[in-house]
């Protein structure tokens, strides 16, 4: 059995077992092999992404507002794949009831500096987390202006 065929009959098996517990319900999975295809796809894109998302840096500390940007892009993203929701500004309108601005440019300039200084043990230890993060709300608010 070739990779392609493992992939069809594994996807295929995916297919039966949902099916089975969707069984009598409108939402079961079609089985034809055009529905296979699509579903072949859509698993390569998946583990894609997710081969994507594993070399991500670690962004412990990145400030909420930051946060919540990206988490209005990634609600976006997700519904413009499904061929749902809105543009991006309704999106985050919707999510947080605010207009959305570059105020989270401004926060994640001083995130990424405040990031850096910490990793550059030297000049951490040299100036210290309280003046790192001085200078990189300074340095934040020069880049915004």
């Amino acid at each position: 059995m070739t990779l392609d065929n493992a992939f069809s009959e594994r996807t295929k098996k995916f297919i039966a077992s949902t099916n089975d517990c969707l069984e009598g319900s409108p939402y079961q999975f079609p089985d034809d092999e055009a529905s296979i295809h699509r579903y072949q796809q859509i698993e390569e894109s998946l583990q894609k992404i997710q081969d994507k998302l594993s070399k991500v840096p670690d962004i412990e500390g990145i400030p909420n507002t930051l946060k919540g940007s990206l988490r209005t892009q990634e609600v976006y993203e997700s519904n413009a794949l499904e061929g749902l929701g809105t543009d991006l500004l309704t999106t985050n309108n919707l999510i947080e009831g605010t207009i959305l601005e570059h105020k989270s440019s401004k926060d994640y300039v001083e995130w990424a500096i405040t990031r850096g200084i910490q990793t550059d043990k030297h000049l951490y230890d040299v100036i210290g987390l309280t003046a790192a993060r001085g200078l990189s709300r300074d340095i934040a608010s020069i880049e915004s202006s």
